[in-house]
């Protein structure tokens, strides 16, 4: 196992606790320094999900809150 590879293990093991949108810019960070391109790609796309998660979340929660208010 390569040092990159350990160190992208530990951050997506540790991030794993952290609210969506701090993962996913922690992924994206780590993805600036890993070397191996497939492991770069996959941490990106894996950002990219969160970040698109997140968003349908507070889309879900503002449409929730004006059914509410009608």
């Amino acid at each position: 196992m390569t040092a990159a590879t350990r160190i992208a293990e530990f951050v997506i093991e540790k991030a794993a606790d952290e609210p969506m949108m701090t993962r996913a810019q922690l992924y994206r960070d780590l993805a600036s320094l890993v070397v191996d391109e497939n492991t770069a790609r996959a941490l990106i796309a894996l950002s990219v999900e969160l970040e698109q998660i997140e968003r349908r979340h507070e889309q879900l929660v503002l449409d929730f809150k004006k059914a509410a208010l009608r």
